[in-house]
């Protein structure tokens, strides 16, 4: 059972973009189908495509931007007649490093018929996004560490990459039991790739901040296992539980 995303009035025509679920996780499969419905008289499209948007913010400012992530082509020329129902079938394979959807940061897609013609950016619709399974199992050593996760935040970069998402996405936790009064604020930012995992960390106590980093290789964690670029023994999930019990 399909979806409804969006109803977008393109001239006579109306295009409505389907998905098969709401809810992914980076690196998945979308499947879905656009239907374009004639109206009155022929119509003429060059092409279909759906682009995946993402919005961050700079520090310090309310508003937020939008980065087209990437942009999916799933059709050529297209005619349309009075009154016609065309429907497109499509595949979407999501990027890897997708970011987490948040209510203040979210993830949507957006369905441009031909080049030429506008969208209304308030046609736009929100899909969910989960981390991927290896942030959910960190996430859950944290908050089992005793820390609540109450803040996600899209940041701009300073300075932005040639290529890729020019945010990064930072889970800020505030302590709770033992941990209470002992550090103020614990922050974390997630690199991954198909091969490596890298995590930036940062632990606030009385005003002063101790900066760490957690980086490994999928295949061999232990083995690869780097702190702050030097090698580093043991496993990195319990080296994590070992540096948010320090007191």
């Amino acid at each position: 059972m399909f979806n409804w995303m969006s109803s977008i009035g393109i001239g006579a025509a109306t295009v409505d973009t389907h998905l098969e679920r709401d809810q992914y996780a980076p690196g998945d499969i979308a499947t879905g189908e656009v239907v374009i419905k004639g109206g009155v008289g022929t119509q003429v499209f060059s092409h279909i495509e759906l682009q995946l948007m993402l919005e961050y913010h700079l520090e310090g400012e309310m508003k937020n931007k939008t980065y087209q992530a990437e942009t999916f082509q799933i059709s050529g020329p297209i005619e349309i007649h009075q009154h016609e129902i065309k429907r497109i079938p499509f595949q979407l394979t999501l990027p890897d490093m997708l970011p987490m959807s948040t209510g203040h940061f979210p993830i949507y897609i957006r369905t441009v018929l031909d080049a030429r013609f506008a969208v209304d950016p308030k046609d736009e619709d929100r899909i969910t996004v989960l981390p991927a399974k290896l942030v959910q199992h960190i996430l859950k050593v944290i908050e089992d560490a005793g820390f609540i996760l109450y803040k996600i935040e899209n940041l701009e970069l300073v300075e932005k990459p040639k290529d890729g998402i020019p945010f990064m996405q930072i889970f800020v936790f505030r302590p709770t039991g033992s941990n209470h009064g002992v550090i103020d604020e614990y922050s974390v930012v997630f690199t991954h790739t198909a091969t490596s995992f890298r995590m930036e960390m940062e632990i606030l106590r009385a005003e002063q901040a101790l900066q760490s980093t957690f980086e490994w290789n999928h295949r061999d964690p232990e083995s690869t296992f780097r702190i702050n670029g030097n090698p580093a023994e043991g496993n990195p999930f319990e080296k994590l539980r070992t540096l948010l019990k320090r007191k």
